[in-house]
């Protein structure tokens, strides 16, 4: 969006994104299973989150009104640098802790490496996300060149929703085998430590590598079809940031976090929303500015000080409750509800007066 001068939507989606991260996908995360809040998270991260809200709020309406210049762009990756140190120092930190702690119980981790090795999950994986790739490839520029016909996209859902569904029905199913089966100490054959390394590194640089382009190829989706989804409806370029951008974009965030809460993994499940955050203001809109200025319409501020707000909500939430618990879950189910409503009526109002 950046590159090519939509800056509504480079905002919009890192705002959007922000609010439906907090709301939305830790609110339906919550509702499928209270999430347990670590000291860590309460103490670092939530605190941190408010303050990346606060900067950006400051850069984009008050510092420099109306424009993301490209020095606060780079202060916001300065401090993207600074917090990944502290992230890798404090990760250091408690790993060692861990290891102490298996030392002193004598437990063994091999099982742990084993199950980092190359699986049918992933191989499975792989297919359906190449099989993604090379169907929009064809839609995009060999059936409809330049374009995304309504039955092209319905069969692109279509094979994602199959996708998510299988991941669904295997959740279900794995839960119900352990509740079933009383567990039984695995018997597991030596592993090599080495090749296991080497297998997990070529495993990771093939995501990486296919995530990268997967990325990029859809980023140019995303962009250019949300232009002609506001130009066809009558929606601003903003709105369409905040609402269908946003939530494709959180999508990921989505997934992951109903399926940690469903698997009790509750660091991951608001981790991942906290962290998304943070990175989405530090990294993503500190790129974006760094690419070209970015202009800030000033009909956002209230999505700018909701991003805050909202912020501090969580804090509240997660500081005083040792939990999130599923009414919690709803209440921020229910503000994402009354924002989005509310930013559908303003861009109704706004585009009637023009």
């Amino acid at each position: 969006a950046s590159l090519t001068g939509a800056n509504d939507i480079s905002l919009g989606n890192v705002l959007g994104s922000n609010i439906a991260n907090s709301t939305l996908i830790l609110g339906l995360s919550a509702l499928i299973a209270p999430i347990v809040i670590s000291k860590e998270v309460k103490i670092y991260d939530i605190p941190i989150m408010i303050g990346t809200s606060l900067i950006c709020l400051l850069f984009s309406y008050v510092i420099t009104p109306e424009i993301l210049e490209v020095w606060e762009s780079i202060i916001l990756l300065v401090l993207l640098v600074s917090y990944i140190v502290f992230l890798v120092l404090r990760s250091r930190k408690e790993i060692k802790q861990e290891k102490e702690n298996m030392k002193n119980k004598g437990e063994d981790t091999a099982e742990e490496i084993a199950e980092k090795r190359i699986s049918f999950k992933f191989v499975l994986e792989s297919i359906v996300f190449a099989i993604l790739v090379i169907a929009c490839i064809l839609f995009f520029n060999v059936i409809s060149p330049n374009k995304f016909e309504l039955y092209e996209s319905i069969i692109t859902l279509v094979i994602f929703a199959g996708y998510i569904a299988l991941l669904l029905v295997r959740m279900i199913l794995n839960k119900k085998k352990e509740k079933e089966e009383p567990k039984e100490e695995a018997v597991t054959k030596p592993v090599s430590a080495k090749r296991v390394k080497v297998e997990f590194i070529t495993k990771s640089l093939i995501l990486v590598a296919l995530g990268l382009c997967g990325v990029i190829f859809g980023g140019t989706l995303v962009v250019e079809n949300a232009k002609e989804i506001a130009k066809q409806f009558g929606m601003s370029e903003t709105l369409v940031g905040l609402t269908i951008v946003a939530v494709g974009t959180s999508l990921p965030e989505l997934v992951t976090s109903m399926v940690a809460a469903s698997k009790k993994e509750n660091d991951i499940a608001i981790g991942n929303v906290v962290g998304s955050n943070i990175f989405n203001i530090l990294f993503v809109l500190g790129l974006s500015a760094t690419i070209s200025p970015i202009t800030v319409n000033p009909s956002t501020l209230f999505d700018g000080i909701a991003v805050l707000a909202i912020a501090v909500i969580m804090f509240f939430l997660c500081f005083f409750f040792k939990k999130l618990n599923r009414w919690q879950g709803g209440i921020l189910t229910a503000i994402y509800i009354g924002y989005i409503t509310y930013i559908i009526i303003r861009d109704i109002t706004a585009t009637a007066a023009l």
